[in-house]
């Protein structure tokens, strides 16, 4: 799922179904990634020339517990 910055909010909806995970706890975490422009500074203090870099973030991990399904 890719999620643009220009928002405030976004949810992430895992089907924990479709993923066939076993009853229990799980640890997943979030990460994301940007390009952006960087100049490093010259000598003479100015900026030099501009390059692409990208920026890679991962949330703090996150523990789900998945219980078992409910009897029908």
């Amino acid at each position: 799922m890719e999620a643009g910055l220009k928002t405030d909010k976004h949810d992430a909806v895992l089907d924990l179904a479709a993923m066939k995970l076993p009853t229990g706890e799980h640890t997943i975490a979030f990460y994301g990634r940007a390009v952006s422009k960087y100049a490093a500074p010259t000598k003479s203090g100015k900026s030099g020339k501009k390059k692409d870099i990208v920026d890679i973030v991962v949330s703090e991990p996150i523990t789900i517990r998945v219980l078992p399904a409910a009897k029908k």
